[in-house]
Parts: structure tokens; C-alpha cells; sequence
């Protein structure tokens, strides 16, 4: 059995693994009466108090303990920078944070590598995703105006558009720029964001969602790119 502990910007983590109850052990290897029993005991414990995977070989193990210890370690980089946000709690929920956090992890090797195109008149408002994105590896493509984002998408293909729906002081810009982004063939799934969000609209024909949340926005992302990827 394996007790790996990980501790990162003051939390820490307790990652298990036992050992597969049918993988076979030499003779030598197997204990006897009454440790045998102690044995149990504490794996029976274990298994009550934490989540815990199995393995069979050295190597095995070896792997999972990896593999255990970067999704931690993308889990609890996420988090940080969710923590980190101007008036985050206006634009996430703590139950938010920690979903998406984990959700990253869980997905981080899928969504490795996917291009995004970032359309926003004022980008530094988007600092803190822009930089999420690029610590999972996903390559964020940054532009101010449509004309740019259509001659971007023209030029390569992109897996995601993020756009902001008011731009260059027209209320519906984002609406615009889709129009035109379908008139001239260039499909691309599209996640607006809003400064206000009004439910009651929908979400505008043609785009995959629409946000004013920023774990809202991630989750809508994760979406996309499972659906694509997956």
C-alpha cells in the first residue's frame, strides 16, 4: 500500500493507493496472523477515510503516483488563481472554484494544446483567464476587433472563440461579429461574455453560451473542448 502526501501554497493532500486484491504476492511477501488482520483492519480504515486507486506493479504504482500528483498540483494551481481574482466572489462562487479546479485536472491532458481565440476590445480585463488558459497549455490568440478575429480565424483554425458582447461602444457587437463570422463559412463554437447578464434573453442564435461569470465561463469552455476532443 502507498501513503503519498503533497503539499502545495499551504494545503496539502493524502493520495492512496493499495494494492489490487488480485494481483498475486510471493509467499514471503504475504503477511501472517495477527498482522494480517492488523492489515486489514487499517485498509479497511483507509478506504473509509480517503479516496484511494489500486495498483499492481512497481511501475504501476509509479505511475499513479504521477499521475495523482499533477492533477493535485493543476487542481490547486487553478484554485490559486481563481482565489486571486478582482471581486471574485461577484464573479465565481467558492463551490464554483473548487469545481472548476477539479474539473481542470480531470481534463487538463484533453484539453492540452487547444486553440482559443480571444476577441475583447479591452483584454487586460481578461488577465487572470488568459493566464489560467495558458498554465493548462492551451494557446490563447489575442485580438481587439472583429475585423482582426475574422481575418485570425481565416487564416487557421481555432477551437473555441471567446468574444465580449460590447465592443467599440455597440451594445451587440458580439451578435455582429457572429453574423459575420457565419456569412463567410467560419464556424467556430462562441462563448460570449457579458458585463450584465440577463437570462431571460437566451443565449443569442448560433452561440454555444453566454456568460458574465468567470467559472461559468471555464465550465462552457471545458464544454466545448470535450465535446471537439473527446
Amino acid at each position: 500500500m502507498g501513503l503519498h502526501g503533497v503539499t502545495r501554497s499551504g494545503q496539502s493532500a493524502v493520495l492512496t493507493d493499495i494494492v489490487d486484491e488480485g494481483y498475486p504476492w510471493l509467499p514471503r511477501f504475504i503477511d501472517q496472523e495477527p498482522n494480517q488482520s492488523k492489515l486489514r483492519a487499517f485498509k479497511h480504515k483507509v478506504e473509509e477515510t480517503v479516496i484511494r486507486d489500486s495498483f499492481t506493479t512497481a511501475d504501476d504504482l509509479a505511475y499513479k503516483v504521477a499521475s495523482s500528483v499533477g492533477r493535485f498540483l493543476i487542481s490547486r494551481r487553478v484554485k490559486d488563481e481563481l482565489d486571486k481574482l478582482p471581486r471574485r466572489d461577484s464573479v465565481t462562487t467558492p463551490e464554483g472554484r473548487d469545481q472548476i479546479a477539479r474539473r481542470a485536472a480531470r481534463s487538463g491532458q484533453l484539453m492540452a494544446g487547444a486553440r482559443i481565440l480571444l476577441v475583447n476590445d479591452i483584454p487586460s480585463e481578461m488577465n487572470h483567464v488568459i493566464y489560467l488558459l495558458q498554465g493548462l497549455n492551451l494557446h490563447v490568440d489575442i485580438v481587439t476587433s472583429s475585423d482582426e478575429a475574422l481575418s485570425k480565424l481565416a487564416a487557421g483554425p481555432f477551437e473555441v472563440v471567446i468574444s465580449d458582447m460590447a465592443r467599440d461602444g455597440v451594445d451587440d457587437e458580439g451578435i455582429r461579429f457572429l453574423a459575420r463570422m457565419r456569412t463567410a463559412g467560419l464556424n467556430c463554437r462562441t462563448i460570449f461574455t457579458v458585463g450584465r447578464y440577463q437570462p431571460e434573453r437566451g443565449t443569442p442564435a448560433y452561440a454555444f453560451g453566454i456568460t458574465n461569470r468567470v467559472d461559468e465561463l471555464l465550465n462552457l469552455l471545458f464544454d466545448v473542448l470535450e465535446r471537439v476532443r473527446g
